[in-house]
């Protein structure tokens, strides 16, 4: 739920952010369609309608469940049994957990900042498309 709930409100300020950002980069010849935010939400609205704030919401949803699988676990309730889905962040901390009482044991505060670290890597090692990450010569 809290996807949706995120999503749902974070998409409306991202389209804002986009095209402010997209026009900074048209070419001299072309005047600016946007005077600021506002001026993004009003010509929106007047030329799609409401929803035109929330046009493109399911690529949000895909973004952010990719977030969420990296990050943290779900639980969902199979025949009154409750499975726990561990994910990212939950996977790092469990096996730094292990390594309690060996040489590479660390605090329980490196041991989040490095699962989180971790974490995040997987996350853009799965978010990337291999064609955005080519270096063009």
């Amino acid at each position: 739920m809290e996807l949706i709930d995120s999503a749902a409100i974070a998409h409306p300020t991202e389209t804002i952010k986009c095209k402010l950002q997209l026009q900074l980069v048209q070419t001299g010849a072309l005047s600016r369609q946007f005077a600021g935010p506002i001026d993004v939400v009003r010509q929106t609205v007047n030329g799609q309608g409401i929803t035109g704030m929330w046009k493109g919401v399911g690529a949000s949803f895909i973004y952010r469940s990719c977030f969420a699988a990296m990050f943290g676990g779900t639980s969902s309730h199979l025949s009154n049994h409750t499975v726990l889905t561990e994910t990212g962040f939950e996977i790092f901390n469990r096996m730094f957990k292990k390594w309690e009482g060996t040489s590479w044991e660390m605090s329980p505060g490196m041991g989040n900042f490095m699962a989180g670290g971790l974490a995040s890597n997987m996350y853009w090692l799965t978010a990337l498309r291999e064609s955005q990450t080519n270096i063009h010569s």
